[in-house]
């Protein structure tokens, strides 16, 4: 995943400059900004091969990549339904399927 990189660093100064960088006040952390990208460019480059361009994704460039990945993550996911996985190539799920509810409600855990 060649952009991963150049995308985290343009992210955190994004989010950095802010001042939401920090989750201890609500902010997003590089661990979170980092699996958010790395489902972002799984999901893009399944997307380029069931277009036929290949799962290189060398035909975007950064720019696009970033504002596509704003318009993802700030405008059409929905964070209260949809959950992010990026195991076994990433998939999204609904929070209420039964087959992962073990994983957002354990009476058990503190």
């Amino acid at each position: 995943m060649p952009p991963l990189r150049p995308l985290t660093f343009c992210l955190k100064y994004f989010l950095a400059s802010r001042e939401i960088n920090r989750p201890y006040t609500g902010g997003i952390g590089s661990y979170l900004l980092q699996l958010k990208i790395v489902s972002f460019l799984q999901h893009r480059s399944r997307a380029d091969l069931n277009r036929g361009y290949g799962g290189s994704g060398q035909h975007f460039n950064l720019g696009s990549l970033l504002l596509d990945f704003l318009e993802l993550y700030g405008l059409d996911f929905n964070y209260v339904t949809t959950g992010i996985s990026v195991r076994h190539d990433g998939y999204y799920f609904p929070k209420g399927q039964l087959d992962k509810k073990e994983y957002f409600w354990q009476p058990n855990r503190p």
